[in-house]
């Protein structure tokens, strides 16, 4: 199964948690895309600690 998540929240609404919660849900057990748009750009900028949170994440699902 695959799942799409459209990001449109920064890091700092409580949005982007409930994206982080159904991300764990469905990490390692289907194919995922994510879509950043508008605010949700924000959780990738260089340096933000959202970012790091969300790269290792997705880094560590991959490795399994």
């Amino acid at each position: 199964m695959h799942i799409g998540f459209i990001l449109t929240k920064t890091p700092s609404e409580e949005g982007f948690n409930t994206f982080l919660k159904f991300l764990k849900i469905y990490l390692g057990n289907t194919e995922i895309s994510i879509y950043l748009i508008g605010n949700g750009v924000y959780c990738c900028r260089s340096g933000q600690h959202m970012s790091k949170k969300l790269f290792k994440m997705l880094k560590e699902t991959k490795s399994c």
